[in-house]
C-alpha cells in the first residue's frame, strides 16, 4: 500500500482568521488571533511550557467547532457558506483538501515545521481525519508522532538552522519512513513554500516518490512529472567515498575540499567540512538506489581482483573458478563469488562491499545468503574446510565496526561444520586523492600489503 508524506503547514488555523469567515459567522465567531500571534513565535520545544497550553487549548477546541465543521465552500459561487454541523469542512485547509483528492490514499503521514503552530495544525488533521471515511468507503489511517514527525530546526525565519539542522533532520525522517525504498506520494501541497524546491528535486531523484500538489484554483490533484535527470553517476562514484559521515572524517586535500564545497555537497563549519542536505541526498543515493560498490562496478571489479590474488596464491594447489552456479551439476541457490576445490575439498570465498554487513538490512540478507550457501554443502555431502569472508572499505572506516557480524556469520559456519576455518580479509580504499580506487586497481592484490587479515574479537 502506498504512504502518503503529507507537509503540515499552519492554514487549517491561519483559514479561520479570514475576515469573510468572521463576517459569515457574525456573533458564533470566536476570535484566536491573539493566541495565534503569541504562538507564532514559538518553535516547537515550547509547546509545553505552561502558558502555550491555554493558548494550544482555545486554539484546538475553536478550529474543532468552528472551523472544521458547520462551514462548506460553495465552489459554484466562489465564497464561504454555513453547512450542516455534521458534516467535515473538506475545504478548511490545504492538507485536508489534498488528502482528501488523492486516490487510494489511506495511509497518511504528516510532517510538521519546528513551530507550535505546525504542530497544533497536523494534531487538528490527527483528530478530523484519522478514522475519516471517504467517498470511496475507503478509511483513513492517518499518523503523527510528536517525538519523530516535528522536524527540529525546520524554521522558515532562521535560514541557517533550516539549512544545517532543519533539511538533514528532514532528510532522516523521511528515509526512516521508506521514501528510498518503498512507494511514496509525496504531498506538497501545505507547509513552508521554501520546501518545495528540496522536495521537488527528491521526487525527482528517486523513481519511487511521486510528488502531487493541489493547485489553489484546482479541484484536482496534479502530479508533478518525472523529468529525466539525476545525480550524475560519474560525480556520484567520484564523490560518495567523501561522503560517509554527517562531517568529512578524513584529511581531503585542499583541491578536493573546494571541489566538494563547489558541488554543494559540502559547506564549512569553523575548521570541518559538513554535508548539506544535497551531500546527504547523494549519500542516501549511492547507498540505497544504485548499483555502485555493488556487483555491477566496484563490485566486480575487486572480485576479478581476489580472482585474480586467489589464482596467484593458490595456484598448482587448488582450482579457482569465479562466479559459481553450480557444483557437481547442482544448482547452488545463492552463487558463489569464488570457490576453491580439490577433490571433495572445497574453500569459499565472499567479496563485499564494507555496508553490505555494516547495516542491519543489508547484513540480514548477507546472513541468509551464507546460511543457504553452508546449507548447499551440508546437504550435498561436500567438504567445506573454509570460508573466507574478503571486505573492501574505505580507508576512514574501521574493519572492527562489523566485528559482532562477523561473528555471526562464523557461528553459521562451526555450527555445521566445526572443523572449518572462518578466515577475513580486508581491502582499503585510499580516500585522500581523487580517484581513490585507481591504485588499487592499477597494482592488483598483495598478501599482508593491500590484502591484509583481520582477526575476529
Amino acid at each position: 500500500m502506498t504512504k502518503v508524506i503529507t507537509t503540515v503547514g499552519t492554514s487549517v488555523i491561519t483559514n479561520y482568521l479570514m475576515p469573510e469567515i468572521k463576517v459569515m459567522l457574525g456573533d458564533e465567531y470566536e476570535c484566536i488571533a491573539e493566541a495565534v500571534d503569541i504562538l507564532e513565535l514559538r518553535d516547537a520545544s515550547q509547546y509545553n511550557i505552561s502558558d502555550s497550553s491555554t493558548y494550544i487549548k482555545r486554539i484546538k477546541e475553536i478550529i474543532l467547532s468552528k472551523w472544521l465543521k458547520g462551514i462548506d465552500w460553495d465552489s459554484k459561487a466562489g465564497y464561504w457558506i454555513t453547512g450542516n454541523n455534521e458534516l467535515m469542512n473538506v475545504a478548511a485547509s490545504a492538507e485536508i483538501s489534498s488528502i482528501l483528492k488523492i486516490k487510494d490514499a489511506t495511509k497518511i503521514y504528516l510532517i510538521a515545521t519546528d513551530s507550535i503552530l505546525s504542530r497544533i495544525a497536523a494534531e487538528i488533521i490527527v483528530s478530523t481525519l484519522d478514522g475519516f471515511k471517504k467517498k470511496d468507503g475507503s478509511i483513513l489511517n492517518v499518523f503523527f508522532d510528536t517525538e519523530e514527525d516535528v522536524i527540529t530546526g525546520l524554521k522558515i525565519n532562521n535560514p541557517q538552522e533550516f539549512q544545517e539542522i532543519g533539511l538533514p533532520k528532514l532528510i532522516e525522517r523521511l528515509v526512516s519512513l521508506g521514501v528510498n525504498k518503498e512507494q511514496i506520494i509525496l504531498n506538497i501541497t501545505g507547509g513552508y513554500k521554501g520546501l518545495i524546491p528540496f522536495l521537488t528535486i527528491l521526487g525527482q531523484v528517486y523513481d519511487n516518490v511521486q510528488i502531487v500538489y493541489l493547485y489553489e484554483e484546482s479541484n484536482s490533484i496534479i502530479f508533478i512529472p518525472k523529468l529525466p535527470i539525476n545525480f550524475n553517476a560519474g560525480i556520484a562514484e567520484d564523490y560518495s567515498v567523501y561522503l560517509d559521515s554527517e562531517y568529512l572524517v578524513n584529511p581531503v586535500n585542499a583541491a578536493i575540499n573546494k571541489e566538494l564545497e563547489d558541488s554543494l555537497l559540502v559547506y564549512k563549519v569553523d575548521d570541518r567540512y559538513r554535508l548539506t542536505s544535497v551531500g546527504r541526498l547523494l549519500r542516501e543515493y549511492v547507498l540505497n538506489n544504485t548499483l555502485f560498490l555493488t556487483k555491477t562496478t566496484l563490485g566486480y571489479g575487486f572480485e576479478v581482483l581476489v580472482f585474480e590474488y586467489y589464482h596467484k596464491m593458490y595456484k598448482g594447489s587448488y582450482n579457482v573458478a569465479r562466479g559459481v552456479k553450480s557444483i557437481n551439476n547442482k544448482s547452488v541457490d545463492s552463487d558463489l563469488d569464488l570457490l576453491l576445490s580439490n577433490g571433495n575439498k572445497y574453500i569459499c570465498v565472499s567479496v563485499k562491499a564494507f555496508n553490505k554487513l555494516r547495516s542491519n538490512d543489508n547484513y540480514i540478507k548477507a546472513q541468509r545468503q551464507f546460511a543457504n550457501q553452508v546449507a548447499f554443502f551440508i546437504n550435498n555431502q561436500l567438504n567445506l574446510i573454509s570460508y573466507h569472508q574478503v571486505i573492501y572499505l574505505y580507508e576512514n572506516r574501521n574493519i572492527s565496526e562489523i566485528n559482532d557480524q562477523l561473528i555471526g556469520l562464523r557461528f553459521l559456519l562451526i555450527e555445521s561444520f566445526p572443523d572449518a576455518s572462518f578466515e577475513v580479509y580486508y581491502v582499503e580504499i585510499p580516500t585522500n586523492q581523487k580517484d581513490p580506487y585507481q591504485n588499487v586497481f592499477n597494482t592488483g592484490l598483495k598478501h599482508n600489503i593491500s590484502m591484509k587479515p583481520y582477526s575476529i574479537n
